[in-house]
């Protein structure tokens, strides 16, 4: 009679044990599989990047000629707009947007970094150097020739090379959400609000 009751006082312990292992089976087999798992509606304005891409360190050469590396702009998000040919009147309200945006962000303004990545045929000129006078804060730089291919390959959804819209890359480097080329600002402002809230790093 003994023998039966010590036998059974081991189910309360592998009951317990089981509850307490449970959220972490469950939490590995969610961060193994989520790319498969059937995604919900979400409530963003601009595209996720599913998965999230990690952009290379890439070198810059920035407008007043000194070097950095793409690295230097972590630990904060960045708003980052690439140019392939003149800055027309698309890119200019974006960078108008840019600027208004990261302002209105009150405090939260210094989590963010603007960068305009040149990649226009004759790069950095007097013109382009002029106009963002009008963009205090805004990082003007070039890929560094050998940065090019892997930075551009990260950045490219298919077809699109994503070249004249607002990327949004998290603190940790991460491409992870992008906007249409002419976005409702507005619109972008309440997603980075709301990513800014969520978050702990940046």
């Amino acid at each position: 009679m003994n023998e039966v009751k010590k036998k059974g006082s081991y189910a309360p312990l592998w009951i317990l044990l089981a509850l307490s292992a449970f959220p972490y089976i469950a939490g590995t087999l969610y961060f193994q599989f989520r790319d498969n798992l059937p995604q919900g509606q979400t409530s963003n304005y601009g595209e996720l990047v599913q998965p999230a891409r990690e952009l290379p360190d890439a070198e810059l050469m920035q407008a007043d000629g000194t070097q950095t590396r793409f690295s230097d702009y972590r630990k904060k998000w960045l708003m980052l707009y690439v140019l392939d040919g003149s800055c027309e009147e698309d890119c200019r309200k974006n960078l108008y947007y840019m600027r208004q945006i990261r302002k209105a962000m009150a405090e939260d303004r210094f989590r963010i970094n603007r960068l305009l990545l040149v990649e226009r045929p004759g790069g950095i000129d007097a013109e382009l150097v002029q106009l963002l006078s009008d963009y205090p804060g805004v990082d003007i730089a070039t890929l560094g020739a050998s940065s090019k291919p892997s930075f551009y390959a990260k950045v490219r959804d298919k077809a699109q090379n994503n070249f004249g819209k607002i990327l949004l890359i998290d603190p940790m480097g991460n491409y992870m959400m992008k906007y249409d080329p002419q976005p409702d600002p507005e619109k972008v402002l309440k997603d980075i609000k709301k990513l800014l809230s969520i978050s702990r790093i940046g």
